[in-house]
């Protein structure tokens, strides 16, 4: 009795179709081994840039104006924070200010710069108080305007919040009405926490205050 095979004859593949399916496979681990490393040196292979929403912050004589900068998740990514501590004009008129950055942890300060400005036909000089640590401010001054900006934040210095003590002084100090100082700060900063992907923040907070004669500050 003779067995018949009824089944259908194998296809065999072509040296074409196994050259393909031999680069696909050579691709694959090299995309993988790839992904791998890529991983675990914390390889960033783009980056997504994103302008932080300013919501509106309230100022109080004595406590911190601190408006949140929230991410397009309405999540809060960091604050731009300003003090005036003693609201108290100092002997040699000038006035105490503090200046805050705060970001979340997972996010590095990658740049701030800070203009203080008054009035076209007055003059501001502002100082870093010698007992404020941390990285040392750059303070250019231009008559009514004044440019503070940060040199370098790389390392600790942009992993954490940013404090700095600082001097102003406005010539001539007011003697009957008010002086306006305008506030302009803007920060650059990132957050690697996602997996091969950056996310790149940018923002500014504007704001005008104004001294009187006594020195106290409103705004």
């Amino acid at each position: 009795m003779s067995n018949v095979s009824t089944g259908q004859p194998r296809k065999l593949l072509s040296p074409k179709n196994r050259l393909v399916i031999k680069v696909v496979a050579a691709i694959a681990i090299i995309v993988g081994v790839g992904l791998v490393i890529a991983a675990g040196t914390g390889t960033v292979l783009y980056t997504v840039h994103e302008d932080l929403r300013h919501a509106s912050g309230t100022f109080s004589q004595g406590g911190w104006y601190a408006p949140s900068l929230n991410n397009s998740r309405g999540d809060r990514t960091a604050s731009i924070e300003m003090l005036f501590p003693s609201g108290v004009l100092q002997a040699n008129t000038t006035i105490p200010m503090k200046v805050s950055v705060w970001h979340t942890d997972t996010t590095h300060l990658d740049s701030f710069d800070l203009t203080l400005s008054t009035a076209p036909t007055s003059a501001l000089w502002v100082w870093l108080n010698p007992s404020s640590g941390g990285n040392p401010m750059q303070i250019t001054n231009y008559g009514n305007k004044v440019v503070i900006t940060i040199p370098s934040l790389s390392g600790v210095y942009g992993s954490g919040t940013v404090v700095y003590d600082l001097l102003v002084q406005p010539i001539p100090f007011p003697t009957y009405s008010n002086y306006p100082l305008n506030f302009d700060a803007q920060i650059t900063l990132h957050d690697n926490s996602y997996l091969f992907v950056q996310h790149a923040y940018s923002a500014e907070v504007m704001n005008q205050f104004q001294i009187a004669p006594n020195g106290t500050v409103t705004g």
